[in-house]
């Protein structure tokens, strides 16, 4: 096995078999995206279940261009993940966002999940990537999608074997298009590095 084979093998192996410890994805908003406010946020440590769900009014505003948007306040949204108890990585999840007339306007199914956690507020940050499955504006975001919520009253710790309440009651979380997070770009491109400069040896 040539050297550049062999230290590719390596760093996927390590890759794979590093455990998966919920992390920031460092997520930005962009355009088209959703905003919406009033959530209520709960988790339960014995089942590893996380829910972000709209409270009794939520205000929705949909924007596909930053400029222009559209609001209605009779939308409702679930977002439901199970995560590890140990390192709050995601196992499984969706999303569902419809209309007054219950017509889904944008579901998915979650891939990623990762929290900062304010040590010393309530503004604690929780973060998915999902996979756009359909929905009216489905269209519009394209296959990948992501969702950023500060919270405005908060008593999670940082640690996922206890379970806690929090709250957004701004217009502060986001349906967004999305890019790959820095990380994997980075994981990559150093690959890449190691590749080419083990071939300039040779």
């Amino acid at each position: 096995m040539s050297f550049t084979a062999a230290l590719l093998a390596m760093a996927g192996s390590w890759f794979l078999a590093a455990p998966a410890v919920s992390a920031p994805l460092n997520l930005t908003q962009q355009f088209p995206d959703i905003q919406v406010s009033d959530l209520d946020i709960a988790y339960d440590a014995g089942t590893g279940s996380f829910t972000a769900n709209q409270a009794a009014f939520a205000w929705f505003e949909y924007s596909a261009d930053g400029i222009s948007s559209t609001g209605a306040g009779d939308w409702t949204y679930s977002l439901t993940a199970s995560l590890d108890s140990g390192t709050g990585a995601l196992t499984s999840g969706s999303l569902e966002i419809r209309d007054g007339s219950s017509a889904t306007q944008l579901s998915g199914d979650l891939t990623a999940f990762g929290f900062t956690d304010d040590p010393t507020g309530d503004s604690d940050v929780f973060e998915v990537l999902f996979n756009v499955t359909g929905g009216a504006l489905a269209g519009d975001f394209g296959a990948l999608g992501g969702i950023i919520i500060v919270t405005d009253t908060s008593d999670f710790a940082g640690d996922f074997g206890t379970g806690f309440t929090a709250a957004s009651t701004s217009n502060d979380t986001f349906a967004a298009v999305v890019p790959v997070p820095a990380a994997v770009w980075l994981f990559g491109s150093g690959l890449l590095g190691l590749a080419a400069a083990a071939r300039r040896r040779h």
